[in-house]
């Protein structure tokens, strides 16, 4: 696996590690809306069910995220400030010509992230 060279966020709480999971898990959702909905105008419907198979993965992440903060009574936290503004990459998915993307490089990218 690649040595990641992301300076590590500092956290001040369970409330700030929960809001950043929720970004990222948000940011996630927000990455692969995109990506479906490009596959759909490229006419790439499998590629878009794909990304739409991992929207859905990526809400319940979500909603796992905002039960666990439920059930431990943490209010919303803020933002985390030290958390790059950007969260989410799709590893130029959402530029290179759909014929170049298949459902392994999809998932594998999800993977990774």
């Amino acid at each position: 696996m690649p040595e990641s060279k992301r300076d590590s966020w500092e956290l001040g709480s369970l409330s700030d590690l929960l809001a950043l999971a929720a970004r990222m898990e948000q940011e996630a959702i927000h990455g692969y809306v995109a990506l479906a909905k490009r596959m759909q105008e490229m006419t790439r419907p499998d590629l878009a069910a794909v990304f739409e198979s991992l929207v859905a993965e990526e809400k319940s992440h979500l909603r796992k995220v905002d039960q666990w903060r439920s059930t431990l009574s943490l209010p919303v936290a803020r933002d985390v400030v030290q958390a790059p503004e950007e969260l989410f990459d799709d590893e130029g998915a959402g530029i290179v010509a759909p014929e170049l993307l298949s459902a392994y490089r999809a998932f594998s990218m999800a993977v990774r992230k």
